[in-house]
C-alpha cells in the first residue's frame, strides 16, 4: 500500500495525483492506492480541544478498506465499506454523532470491469473511448441542506460582499446542527462514521474496463472547480489532467478560490477546501473520441437513461469574415467543451448592404438582398456545426432535405439558429417553422427535435428586443402561444438571450432568483432594462419571463434545479466589444414547459477561458432526461 503518492502504479498503470491543502493546517483530503484499486477520502472532523480528527480517520479507514480488499478481493465494494467503517468504529471505540467522518470514492479494477461506490460528495468520473462521460456522486445530502433556508442565506451575504464573517459562521453552525440530526438513517444522508450500515447505502457503478479511457476521482474541493467556479467541465479537467498534471489542475482551482477571498463571486461554505484528485489512464496514451457530455452535469449514477444536453450561445455578432480568426476558434473550442446535443444559438450576421444588391442604376433588389443574407448566414452557421460536430440541415415533410434551421427579421440581417447532433437527435419532418417581422425584433427560430421522448421535443432560440420593454412583453407572448396546446403546454425548451431579468422565484415565496441588479445605477441605457424608477431605484424589466412561468407554463432551469447563481454577461471588459454599464447579471435564459420540467436534471454556466473570450455572453448548459418527459 501507498499513501499519498504523486505517482502510483495501479493494474499496470501509472496514477497521478494532486493533493493541496486549503487552509492554514495540513490537508484532511487522502489518496490510498493498491495494486488494482484508488481509494480516495475527505475527512470531517469532530474537534476534541484543538485536536482535528479528520485527518487520522480518513487515514485509518483507507487503511482498512485497503487492508481489506487485500484479503477478500472479490468482496462487493459496498460490504468493503461497511465492514471496514465497523472495524474501525469497534477498534477505537468510536460512537455515532460524536465521531469524525470521511467521504469515501473507491475504483477497483476487477479483470475486465471498472468498478466504484462512492459515499459522500467525492464523485467518481468515468469517460469512455468514445468521449461518453459517466459521473457517479453521492449528492444526498447537497440535496438536503440546500432545501434548508440557511443555504440560500449564506449565499446571498456573500454576494453581497459580507465575507467570511460571525454571520456565516453562525449559519455552517446551523446546517451542521441540522446535518447531525439526519446523518446515516433512512431519508436522510449516509457518511462513513461510526456506523456499519452506511458502507450498504454507497452508490455504485460498473463498466466494461475496454470501454473506458480513464477515470477521475475527486474531493469537492476539486469538485468546486467544475461545478461552482465553472474553470471546467469534466471533459476539460480530465484532458488537463493528462496535458498538465492533477497537481496543476488542483493549483488551478485554488488560484481562483484566492481570487475570491470573500466568497462573493462564487459562495460557499469556506474560502479554500483541502482538494485531492487522482487521474487513472486505462489507454495507452489514446484519446478520448468526440466529447459528449452525457451524464456529467445531471449528477447522476451511471447507467440511467440516456441524457440530452442542451446549451445556449449568443455568439456576439459572429459574422463571415470571423471565420478562421481567433475569436471564430474560441467559439469552436468552447461549444466544443460543453459538447451539446441541441445547441440554439444568436447574433449571426452579415452585411446588410452590398454591390451586388443593386442593378446598374443603384437601385437594391430586396428580393435578391435577402437571398443574399440568407445563403451568407447559412453558410457560416453550417460551417459552424460542422466544426463543432453538429448539424442545422431540416427535414422538409416529405422527407427531403430542407434549409438550415435558421430564421430572421424581414428587415435585419440578424439570426438565430439551432444546431444538433445528428448521432443523438433528429429533426422531425416538417418540424421546422422560422419566424420573424413583426412578431420579433430578432429571428425567433422553431423546430421539433426527437431527443428519445415519447413525444417531440420543440426547441426555440429566441433573442428578445433590447431596446424596447413593452415591445419585449409582447414577443413573450408569441413565444407562449408558440408553446400552448389544448388543456396545457407541449413539451418544450426555449433557450436565448432574453436581455432582460428572469422573474423566477425561489423557496416557494416570493424572492427573487435573480436579486435585482440594477439598484443605485445611474445611466441613460436602463430606460432599456427597467419597467419603471422607484426614487433612486431602478427595477428590472421581469415581465417577459412573468408571463412565460405564471401558474407554472413554464420553468426557469436555473431556479427550478436550485443551481448556484451566475452571471451569463458582464465579465467583459471595455476593449474587448462594447462596454457593459450594467454590471454582472443573468440575461441568457433555459425555460421548460410544464411536461418538461420532471425532465430537468443538470444546469450550469460554462466559464471556460474559451467560453469568455468567445463572446460578451457566457454560454449555458441545461440536461434533461428525455424519459421523465411528459408526452
Amino acid at each position: 500500500m501507498h499513501s499519498t503518492p504523486r505517482t502510483a502504479l495501479v493494474s499496470g498503470s501509472t496514477v497521478r495525483i494532486g493533493e493541496l491543502a486549503g487552509h492554514g493546517r495540513p490537508s484532511e483530503d487522502r489518496v490510498v492506492t493498491t495494486s488494482d484499486t484508488v481509494i480516495v477520502l475527505d475527512g470531517v472532523s469532530t474537534v476534541t480541544g484543538d485536536r482535528p480528527l479528520g485527518a487520522w480517520y480518513a487515514d485509518t479507514l483507507g487503511a482498512a478498506i485497503a487492508e481489506l480488499l487485500s484479503l477478500e478481493p472479490g468482496m462487493d465494494l459496498r460490504q468493503v465499506l461497511a465492514e471496514a467503517i465497523g472495524t474501525v468504529a469497534g477498534g477505537h471505540g468510536l460512537l455515532a454523532g460524536s465521531s469524525p467522518a470521511s467521504t469515501v470514492a473507491v475504483v477497483r479494477r476487477r479483470a475486465d470491469r471498472i468498478e466504484a461506490a462512492v459515499l459522500g460528495d467525492s464523485p467518481v468520473v468515468a469517460i469512455g473511448r468514445d468521449g461518453t462521460v459517466h459521473t457517479v456522486r453521492d449528492d444526498r445530502l447537497a440535496r438536503l441542506v440546500d432545501a434548508q433556508p440557511e443555504a440560500q442565506e449564506y449565499r446571498d451575504l456573500l454576494r453581497a460582499g459580507h465575507g467570511f464573517g460571525d454571520r456565516h459562521r453562525l449559519i455552517l453552525q446551523e446546517l451542521r446542527d441540522f446535518q447531525s440530526g439526519v446523518v446515516n438513517r433512512p431519508g436522510g444522508y449516509w457518511i462513513a462514521e461510526a456506523v456499519p450500515e452506511a458502507g450498504l447505502h454507497a452508490v455504485t457503478a460498473s463498466w466494461p474496463a475496454d470501454d473506458l479511457a480513464e477515470v477521475v476521482i475527486a474531493t469537492d474541493g476539486i469538485t468546486a472547480g467544475v461545478e461552482e467556479y465553472g474553470l471546467y467541465s469534466w471533459p476539460e479537467l480530465a484532458r488537463a489532467c493528462r496535458e498538465d498534471g492533477p497537481q496543476a489542475v488542483a493549483d488551478a482551482v485554488a488560484r481562483a478560490e484566492h481570487e475570491d477571498p470573500a466568497g462573493q463571486r462564487w459562495p460557499r461554505y469556506k474560502a479554500a477546501d483541502d482538494k485531492a484528485l487522482v487521474w487513472w489512464p486505462l489507454t495507452d496514451g489514446e484519446e478520448p473520441g468526440v466529447e459528449r457530455a452525457g451524464g456529467q452535469e445531471a449528477g447522476v449514477v451511471a447507467g440511467t437513461a440516456e441524457l440530452v444536453t442542451f446549451a445556449n450561445l449568443n455568439a456576439y455578432k459572429l459574422h463571415p469574415r470571423d471565420v478562421g480568426t481567433d475569436g471564430w476558434k474560441a467559439r469552436v473550442t468552447a461549444i466544443r467543451e460543453v459538447a451539446p446535443d441541441v445547441l440554439c444559438l444568436q447574433e449571426v450576421l452579415v452585411d446588410e448592404d452590398a454591390p451586388e444588391d443593386a442593378d446598374e442604376h443603384g437601385t437594391v433588389d430586396e428580393a435578391k438582398r435577402h437571398r443574399r443574407w440568407d445563403a451568407q448566414a447559412a453558410a457560416v452557421i453550417e460551417r459552424l456545426a460542422r466544426e463543432c460536430g453538429l448539424t442545422a440541415t431540416t427535414v422538409r415533410s416529405d422527407g427531403s432535405t430542407g434549409p438550415v434551421a435558421m430564421a430572421r427579421n424581414a428587415h435585419r440581417p440578424w439570426f438565430t439558429a439551432v444546431l444538433w447532433r445528428p448521432a443523438t437527435v433528429t429533426p422531425v419532418p416538417g418540424g421546422f417553422r422560422p419566424y420573424g417581422s413583426p412578431d420579433y425584433w430578432h429571428g425567433c427560430t422553431t423546430i421539433q427535435l426527437d431527443i428519445g421522448a415519447q413525444a417531440p421535443l420543440l426547441v426555440v432560440s429566441y433573442h428578445g428586443d433590447p431596446f424596447r420593454p413593452d415591445f419585449r412583453a409582447d414577443e413573450a407572448l408569441r413565444l407562449k402561444g408558440g408553446f400552448r396546446r389544448t388543456g396545457g403546454a407541449k413539451p418544450g425548451l426555449v433557450l436565448g438571450d432574453f436581455n432582460s431579468i428572469s422573474a423566477a422565484t425561489v423557496g416557494g415565496v416570493q424572492q427573487f432568483y435573480d436579486a435585482e441588479p440594477y439598484s443605485g445605477q445611474d445611466h441613460d441605457d436602463l430606460e432599456y432594462q427597467c419597467v419603471e424608477t422607484v426614487g433612486d431605484t431602478t427595477v428590472a424589466d421581469r415581465r417577459p419571463t412573468a408571463m412565460l412561468l405564471r401558474r407554472g407554463f413554464m420553468v426557469d432551469a436555473a431556479a427550478h434545479l436550485g443551481a448556484p447563481w451566475e452571471p451569463t454577461v458582464g465579465h467583459w471588459e471595455d476593449g474587448q466589444g462594447d462596454p457593459d454599464p450594467w454590471g454582472p447579471r443573468r440575461i441568457d435564459l433555459a425555460l421548460a414547459t410544464r411536461p418538461v420540467a420532471p425532465a430537468l436534471v443538470g444546469y450550469r454556466t460554462h466559464r471556460s477561458p474559451a467560453a469568455r473570450a468567445a463572446s460578451d455572453h457566457l454560454p449555458i448548459v441545461c440536461v434533461i432526461d428525455p424519459s421523465k418527459i411528459v408526452p
